[in-house]
């Protein structure tokens, strides 16, 4: 009794062990594999690499600088390509990201501007999934 106690014990501990990482790791209801900061070497990924523009598009297809770019992402420049590489994000947690970004910056500058991000994914993305993606935002943050 006492030694089957123990083992069950030690099938528990062992089964917490794996399963609560899988947990993090994987989307429970359809298995998905998502990316999460805490991993094991085991489950780790490669980071994804992409490059990402932020402008402003004039109404015959210029790009201008959002001068105030730092008010809303600490470290981005305008209307300059900026090599990235995401560690801890999927795919579509980034482009979600970038969506957000722009519906922001629409919603707080107004006008009639139009304010894009152009992604071009460069390496480590999902295969099948589209090289590049832009999302942009008019003036009071309508997509």
């Amino acid at each position: 009794m006492r030694r089957g106690l123990v083992v069950a014990l030690g099938v528990v501990w062992l089964a917490a062990q794996i399963l609560v990482p899988l947990s993090r790791k994987f989307d429970v209801p359809s298995l998905h594999y998502r990316y999460r900061p805490h991993t094991w070497a085991m489950f780790g990924r490669r980071s994804l690499v992409f490059s990402v523009m932020v402008f402003e598009r004039g109404s015959n297809g210029e790009h201008f600088p959002i001068h105030d770019i730092a008010r809303y992402v600490h470290g981005f420049q305008s209307p300059e390509s900026m090599s990235r590489l995401e560690g801890y994000w999927s795919v579509e947690e980034v482009e979600a990201w970038f969506q957000r970004l722009v519906l922001e910056i629409g919603r707080h500058k107004g006008g009639d501007g139009e304010y894009v991000a152009a992604l071009s994914w460069t390496r480590n993305f999902r295969p099948g999934w589209p090289r590049e993606r832009e999302f942009s935002s008019r003036g009071g943050g309508q997509p």
